[in-house]
Order: C-alpha cells, then structure tokens, then sequence
C-alpha cells in the first residue's frame, strides 16, 4: 500500500500530521506501506533578508497577532497530546524550504522518512535555519552522507527546477495546501488530527484493494 506524503520542512502541521501518520504505521497490523515524499513550497520566494517567522506566518495567514498567538495554542494542544515538540520561542527566521527538500531527494528511500524527521526536529525544536547549507551539511554528516557529494548536490539546478515542479504540479491536482495525504491512490487527507484517521483510511484502502485483485492478462 502507498501513502504519498505532500509536505513542507518549515510547516508546523506537517510536523504534526507526520507524528501521527507514525504512530499510526506503529500501530498498522496490515500489508506493508511505502511512503512516497512529494515536496511541496509553501512560499516560494523567500526574501533575502531572511524574514522574521512570525512575521512571516501572520503575512501567509493573514492574521492578527492575537489570532496567530490562538493558532500557536492550537498547535500547542496538538503537540502535548501527542509528545510533540515545537519551541515557537526559538523559531527566528523565516526560511527557504528547497534546499532541506534537495537534501530529502538524495536520501536512499528507506532513509528518508527518518530525514525528514530530523530536519522538522531541528527547525521546530532548536530553532535551526534549514535553510542553510552548512546546518543541511551537519545533518547529512549525521546519517554518514559523503559530504563532497551532498555539497556538490545541494546546488543542483536540476533538483530545484524538480521542486518546483512537483509543487506545481501538485496545485494543478487541486492541493492548494499541506499537509495533504493519498492513502493508496483513494483516500484524501487533509492535516491530520489524530492517528486514528490514518488508521481508519489504511483500512479502507486495504479493504477496498482486496475487493479488487489486480487483473491479469
């Protein structure tokens, strides 16, 4: 079974929904599943400058600050019922996203759910800029990458031109947001606010696919 997973590095529910999506597998008695990581921009272009975080949430949200402090409570509730760790006091920058997605795209498949794990884990809980080559170095030393190829890979054109096609192409297929998941080609999830909700669609999908066998010629 195939779960593909549209995400953002510096989304807080992606985050989030990823947790649960994890213990949902840790918990999933069925066939085996394979995850298929599809990058998705939130914000495109980031400025230069390095825009402050916060800043950066109110312009995308059009909020308040009021109403971004209630949305942060939100996340809040979200994370302690679930032990998830996001340090809002420690997030300083706005960041541009491509070059933590370049780095996930190098990763051998059955690396890469563990990656991305990390890279989430150092924006959300230490405040890391992701998007910085040396803090990407750090981390691609951490899984034992050779680090003159990560180097040489991180400033691939071709990678980026990638990126930004699959976030195009995942808006022409109706995502105008993320996270957002497919389970097995079927079942359409939106943030995810518990794991019984992949639970529930996992056993769909497995349902439905055993009431139609593949068709062999």
């Amino acid at each position: 079974m195939i779960v593909d997973i549209f995400y953002d590095t510096a989304c807080p529910w992606c985050w989030i929904s990823f947790q649960h999506l994890l213990t949902a597998l840790q918990q999933w008695q069925g066939e085996p599943i394979t995850l298929q990581w599809h990058p998705y921009l939130l914000n495109t272009k980031i400025s230069p400058k390095k825009p402050e975080f916060h800043q950066l949430m109110k312009k995308r949200k059009i909020l308040q600050t009021e109403e971004l402090n209630q949305l942060y409570k939100c996340l809040q509730q979200q994370k302690i019922s679930r032990r998830i760790r996001v340090d809002f006091n420690k997030i300083r920058l706005g960041v541009n996203t491509k070059l933590s997605h370049q780095l996930v795209i190098l990763m051998p498949e059955e690396k890469k759910a563990s990656m991305v794990k990390k890279i989430y884990r150092s924006f959300f809980e230490k405040g890391l800029n992701i998007g910085d080559r040396d803090i990407l170095l750090s981390i691609a030393e951490d899984f034992g990458l050779n680090i003159d190829e990560v180097k040489r890979s991180l400033f691939n054109q071709e990678l980026e031109k990638q990126i930004i096609k699959d976030t195009t192409l995942a808006r022409l297929r109706g995502i105008m947001n993320v996270p957002f998941f497919i389970i097995n080609k079927q079942f359409k999830i939106y943030f995810s606010q518990s794991p019984n909700i992949f639970i529930r669609s996992l056993n769909r999908a497995s349902f439905i696919s055993s009431l139609n066998p593949p068709y062999y010629h």
